[in-house]
């Protein structure tokens, strides 16, 4: 095999993980990889340690456990989470996940969660895995209890890999029911994501624990007492040789290609397996072992000793983990508990029945020692069904663990889109010579999906694995692939999530995420005023320019004169127009829908960041009077979305904006003080009021000095005429007295009024300046959009 240059394979390998296409069937969401033996250079296998992933448990690579089984008898993968009950404050929640666990603690709790805020709400890790994630949420020590309610709670939200919405059912259906029965932590909210759940301060059993006689005692009787429930699922013990003939057919199919292997699988199929199998039924079923409702999975891992018991209390153990349950020959959860017990039982049996006789009653003391010398058979005989299931559990995972986990692949092909490989391939590296690269630190599921794109196969990437497959992307620089998962992340980011996304952006250093993000927070820019202002000058500058950026585009709105009733020209006017094509060929189009009625007066408008504000006015008679519109509108032409945003602190109409300094001004106008008759009592208005976009407030600033001067006005319904040059707005005005022009000199950064005095020849040549550009402000602005793009205010 050649390694330099365009062409030549190289096997992409990893020192651990394992190949998945065995559980394809079982479990349809587990990681699958495909095999294709009769194509060499096709995909062979696939591994990938995932440790260095979030939420990621190396385990739930492999083969799904015999132990799995839902309560109808279906099965379920092997994902046991090694939820430590512990205190897990030390890691870290994101900002998304907080929010949430605050509503839903806030939702279904009850007493001081109802009163607590967003910032004294605690919640940290205490373990994540594909299919569960688990939190500890905690009152802080300075809220005191008003009641009853817990002041830790253990949150439960579905992860990655669900069994399906029947599966989820019965499982809540099953922990509320035994939460009832006090067999499991009690249940104080279920909702679609997840659940809360009884925080339990306690300690995983150690294997060498479950010998202790008093902890085997209580064992029992907790396993008895659960064998005794009637619960409201399928009665049918379908699992245990379900499972067996689905491993079988599996074993069946399986091709080793080193001939060690080889020759030991080979000795094993001379055993006749499948006729072992149909022996082992027949035994079975010959034996009386009643269906009950079992646990399934009683192993050290899944029983708590309690913490913070009463120390009179006999009761110092609790079961937990119920998802495998089902109903199930009796005799199973025993088998699965004596392997660990490793022989004699009677003790443990002794307890079983003494707590079973006092459930059914039917147990005689005379009867005793034969009942126990049944069970003792019961067990020897479905130990053999438990040893072969086991056996054949690990002649796949054997097939998994055993090969040379790997890609044959065409590096020239990879180099096409991974410039890591393609350095690979024109370097004398060691990797390169031997043809193997080792990729320990990659995620399996990812790296598969890029060979798949590579080679322009169909892949798919849910939501919660675009991390990981971005992180691959980025680390190995597989540019088109990155594209792709970033499309994917457009699709996918929210206000809620943004900040998530933006942390994971630059913990991993990658520079394309952290701009799509950035190109998301721009389109909503003041629809996220505290992520926003939580960022470093240069990210807010960035953002802003992003904002900026694209094509000019002019925008129209009708404001005067629309009072004439339901005609066209009242209707026209509910719009927003767009001005499409070229200058002296284009036309105008009707845009979005304007958020109040068209017969609104005398509102006006300013843009700022690309938003268009429309401000104030008022409508024409409504029954008796007007009616004066305080109400203010902000639009998004990224979103094509309005929203009403703070209105003016005073009634006024025939106002000026200006936008400068980040800020909008209204300035002049005329004070509404008789809304039946708007003319009949009216004035100039001195006040000027500068918006805020970011905290959505008006506030008062310096007054025009109005004691002798006057706007150049012909009719009381003419507009101040202002502009912006840099940090100062104009206002253009005359002297009462002698008619003399001047001009009002505001600058924001001082916060104070100034004139300014021109000569016949100054007043000529800057009135007529001025006018131009503040009539180019009033009679049209311009917006940018993903679609319709525009200018800012004129500077």
């Amino acid at each position: 095999m050649q390694s330099s240059g365009g062409g030549g394979h190289l096997t992409l390998s990893t020192s651990d993980g394992v190949l998945v296409n065995s559980v394809k069937n079982a479990c349809r969401n587990r990681l699958n990889t495909g095999v294709n033996a009769e194509d060499p250079d096709s995909i062979v296998s696939l591994v990938g340690d995932s440790r260095r992933y979030e939420g990621v448990d190396p385990g739930h690579l492999k083969a799904s456990s015999p132990r799995a089984g839902n309560a109808d008898g279906s099965c379920v993968e092997d994902d046991s989470e090694d939820e430590s009950h512990k205190d897990g404050r030390t890691d870290e929640v994101d900002r998304d996940t907080k929010v949430r666990a605050y509503a839903w603690c806030k939702e279904f709790l009850s007493g001081s969660w109802k009163l607590i805020f967003e910032d004294d709400f605690q919640i940290g890790i205490i373990s994540g895995g594909l299919s569960n994630l688990l939190y500890l949420c905690s009152l802080p020590d300075h809220v005191l209890s008003v009641g009853e309610e817990p002041r830790k709670v253990l949150l439960r939200v579905y992860g990655a890999i669900l069994q399906g919405v029947d599966s989820l059912v019965q499982e809540s259906v099953m922990f509320a029911i035994l939460a009832e029965r006090a067999l499991g932590p009690r249940l104080y909210g279920i909702f679609p994501e997840g659940r809360l759940e009884q925080y339990i301060p306690s300690n995983r059993l150690l294997t060498e624990q479950l010998r202790v006689p008093d902890l085997s005692g209580e064992i029992a009787v907790k396993m008895s007492r659960f064998h005794g429930m009637v619960m409201p699922f399928n009665k049918e013990p379908k699992w245990l040789f379900g499972t067996i003939e689905r491993y079988m057919k599996q074993i069946l199919t399986l091709k080793f290609t080193k001939e060690a292997h080889l020759k030991k699988f080979n000795k094993l199929m001379k055993y006749n397996l499948p006729a072992e199998m149909e022996s082992l039924r027949a035994l079975l079923e010959s034996t009386a072992s009643p269906v009950v409702f079992c646990h399934n999975d009683v192993q050290e891992g899944n029983i708590l000793m309690l913490a913070d018991r009463d120390p009179s209390s006999k009761e110092k153990l609790m079961l937990i983990d119920f998802e495998y349950s089902s109903y199930n020959y009796r005799c199973w959860c025993r088998v699965v508990h004596s392997r660990l017990l490793k022989y004699p039982q009677l003790h443990f049996l002794r307890h079983y029945l003494s707590e079973f006789s006092g459930i059914k009653g039917d147990v005689e003391c005379d009867d005793q020692a034969k009942i126990e010398e049944e069970m003792i058979i019961e067990t020897n005989r479905f130990a053999l069904a438990s040893h072969f299931l086991w056996g054949l559990w690990s002649i796949i995972q054997a097939k998994l663990s055993t090969i040379e986990f790997g890609y044959m692949v065409d590096l020239g092909k990879l180099s096409e889109c991974s410039e890591y490989f393609r350095a690979l391939s024109h370097s004398r590296m060691k990797e390169t010579t031997e043809n193997l690269i080792h990729l320990d630190h990659i995620s399996s599921r990812a790296f598969r999906n890029l060979l798949e794109f590579t080679f322009r196969q169909p892949w798919e990437v849910p939501e919660e694995e675009l991390r990981e497959h971005i992180q691959v992307g980025s680390y190995l620089l597989a540019h088109p692939f990155l594209a792709r998962c970033l499309a994917l992340l457009r699709k996918v980011l929210t206000p809620q999530n943004c900040q998530s996304y933006l942390d994971f952006a630059k913990s991993i250093f990658c520079e394309e995420m952290l701009s799509t993000v950035y190109c998301y927070l721009s389109t909503r820019l003041l629809e996220m005023p505290q992520l926003y202002g939580s960022l470093e000058p240069a990210e807010r500058e960035r953002i802003i320019e992003l904002r900026s950026e694209g094509s000019h585009q002019l925008c129209a709105l009708k404001k005067e004169n629309l009072c004439a009733g339901r005609d066209s020209q009242t209707d026209e006017a509910r719009y927003l127009y767009r001005f499409l094509g070229a200058e002296d060929s284009g036309d105008w189009c009707q845009g979005s829908k304007l958020p109040f009625l068209a017969d609104k007066w005398s509102f006006s408008t300013a843009v700022l960041y690309n938003y268009l504000f429309v401000i104030g006015g008022y409508r024409h008679k409504v029954k008796k009077g007007f009616e004066f519109r305080m109400a203010s509108f902000r639009y998004n032409p990224f979103t094509d979305c309005w929203d009403s945003v703070a209105h003016l602190i005073k009634r006024r109409r025939h106002f000026s904006t200006a936008v400068c300094e980040g800020a909008i001004f209204a300035v002049g106008g005329w004070y509404l003080d008789n809304l039946l008759a708007p003319d009949s009592s009216t004035a100039l208005y001195t006040a000027v009021e500068r918006y805020d976009p970011w905290t959505d407030t008006w506030a008062f600033v310096s007054s025009l000095p109005l004691t002798d001067f006057l706007f150049t006005v012909s009719l009381s319904h003419d507009i101040p005429l202002t502009t912006v040059l840099r940090d100062c707005i104009y206002v253009l005005g005359t002297i009462q007295k002698t008619g003399e022009k001047l001009i009002l000199q505001y600058n924001v950064k001082q916060g104070r009024m100034l004139s300014c005095h021109y000569s016949k020849r100054e007043r000529e040549r800057g009135e007529g300046a001025i006018q131009d550009k503040v009539s180019q402000h009033l009679e049209h602005f311009s917006l940018k959009g993903t679609e319709l793009t525009q200018d800012t205010a004129p500077q």
